[in-house]
C-alpha cells in the first residue's frame, strides 16, 4: 500500500516494484518462514506489535539486515485490516557481532576454530553419534620440529610454519569435519560419521604425507613431520572429557617412544599414565627429602691406567617402590623441568663429596 522514501533510498525498491510480487521475494531464503510466520503469528494474535530480524535483498544484489517493528492497523470492525512494517537498517552492527563471534571462537593466527569452538562441537557431535548409533573420532596432533623452528629461525617463520600446516591439515579432512589449533603446535582434528578405524588411519597417513611436502622458511626448504594420538567414539570414551583424554594418552606414547607416528589408544596407555602421573608427583617429593644417591663411574686412561676423572650416575631408592630405573624417571624430570633441581642437587652434591674425600673412597 506504501512504501516511505527512506525504504526506497536504503534498499532502492519503489512501491510499483512491491505491487509486481509479494514482499517475501526481497527478503532472504533462509528468513522467510520466519518472517512469514510472524506476520501469519500477528494476524492471528492481534498483538500490539512484534519485532524481528531478517536479510532483505537491495537493488544491486547484496543484503541488509533490518531490524522490524510490525505494528497491525485495526480497522472500525475490530479486525486488523493491514500491517504497517517499521524497518531499522542494522547491517553494521550484525557485522560488529560476527566480527567480535568470530575472535571469540577462532584462531588469530590460523583462522582456526579453537578449543571452545571445537567443544562446542564436539558435545553436539557426542549426542548425534548417540542418538544415531555411529562413530566418530579424535585425532590429537602435534608438529614434532616446531620448536627447532622457532629457535632457530624466529617467532616469524613459526608462525609461517603454523598457518601452512593448518592449511594442510584442513585439505585433508571432509566437509563436515573439523581441525582446531589448541595453541603451540598443538591441533586436534574431528571426523563424524566414521565407518570404521582404518577410514581414520587413512586421515591420519594423508595429514602425515601432506605435512611431510616441503616448505620454504627464510630461504630454505624444511619439511615437517608430526605425532598423532587418535581415540574413538563409543569404543574409547562416551563423553568429549573422556575422549580428549585418551587421544591424549595416545599422542604421549607417540611422542614417548620417539614421535613422528600414529597410535590409537588402548587400554594399557591409561595404566602407564597413572603410573607416568604417580612418578611425577613422587619425583617431586623425591627432590624435596633428598632420596637420591650418586654412583660414580671411573674414566681411565689406557694408556696409563690412571683415572682421569668420574661419571656421577643418579639414582633414586623410593623408600615403598624401591629402586626406580633411571629410564623411567629421567624422561619425566625433563618433560616436567623438574631436570634442573635435580641437575644442581648432583652437582651440589659431586662437589661435596669430592671436598670431603668420599669420592675417592669410593673408588678404592
Amino acid at each position: 500500500m506504501y512504501v516511505s522514501p527512506s525504504h526506497t533510498s536504503l534498499l532502492g525498491h519503489d512501491l510499483s516494484e512491491f505491487e509486481s510480487g509479494p514482499m517475501l521475494q526481497w527478503v532472504h531464503e533462509e528468513d522467510r518462514e520466519t518472517v512469514s510466520n510472524a506476520i501469519r503469528n500477528q494476524l492471528v494474535t492481534k498483538k500490539e506489535s512484534s519485532t524481528l530480524e531478517f536479510r532483505v535483498r537491495t537493488k544491486s544484489g547484496s543484503y541488509c539486515y533490518m531490524e522490524t517493528k510490525i505494528n497491525p492497523i485495526v480497522g472500525q470492525s475490530g479486525e486488523v485490516n493491514s500491517l504497517a512494517l517499521i524497518m531499522r537498517d542494522i547491517t553494521e552492527r550484525k557485522k560488529s557481532e560476527q566480527t567480535i563471534y568470530h575472535l571469540a571462537y577462532h584462531d588469530t593466527l590460523t583462522d582456526l576454530p579453537n578449543r571452545r569452538l571445537f567443544m562446542d562441537r564436539l558435545r553436539k557431535e557426542v549426542r548425534q553419534a548417540q542418538r544415531c548409533h555411529s562413530q566418530l573420532a579424535i585425532i590429537f596432533l602435534d608438529l614434532d620440529r616446531f620448536k627447532y623452528i622457532n629457535d632457530s629461525l624466529g617467532h616469524e617463520a613459526g608462525d609461517l610454519f603454523l598457518i601452512k600446516a593448518a592449511q594442510r591439515i584442513s585439505h585433508c579432512i571432509r566437509s563436515s569435519d573439523m581441525v582446531a589449533r589448541l595453541g603451540g603446535d598443538e591441533f586436534i582434528v574431528l571426523l563424524t560419521n566414521i565407518s570404521s578405524s582404518a577410514e581414520v588411519e587413512s586421515v591420519s597417513q594423508r595429514i602425515q604425507t601432506s605435512l611431510q611436502e616441503p616448505i620454504e622458511l627464510c630461504g630454505q626448504s624444511h619439511s615437517m613431520s608430526c605425532s598423532m594420538g587418535i581415540a574413538l567414539f563409543p569404543a574409547d570414551g562416551r563423553d568429549p572429557d573422556e575422549l580428549l583424554k585418551r587421544a591424549d594418552m595416545a599422542l604421549y606414547a607417540v611422542k614417548d617412544s620417539g614421535r613422528n607416528g600414529v597410535s590409537f589408544f588402548h587400554s594399557d596407555m591409561e595404566e602407564r599414565s597413572l603410573e607416568r602421573i604417580l612418578l611425577e608427583n613422587e619425583l617431586k617429593k623425591a627432590i624435596q627429602h633428598e632420596q637420591f644417591r650418586i654412583d660414580y663411574q671411573p674414566k681411565l686412561d689406557l694408556s696409563t691406567g690412571k683415572v682421569t676423572g668420574m661419571e656421577a650416575l643418579v639414582r633414586w631408592d623410593h623408600p615403598e617402590l624401591g629402586r626406580i630405573a633411571p629410564n623411567k624417571f629421567i624422561p619425566i624430570a625433563e618433560e616436567t623441568g623438574l631436570i634442573i633441581p635435580l641437575g644442581e642437587w648432583v652437582l651440589r652434591r659431586g662437589c661435596e663429596q669430592n671436598k670431603n674425600g668420599r669420592i675417592k673412597d669410593t673408588l678404592s
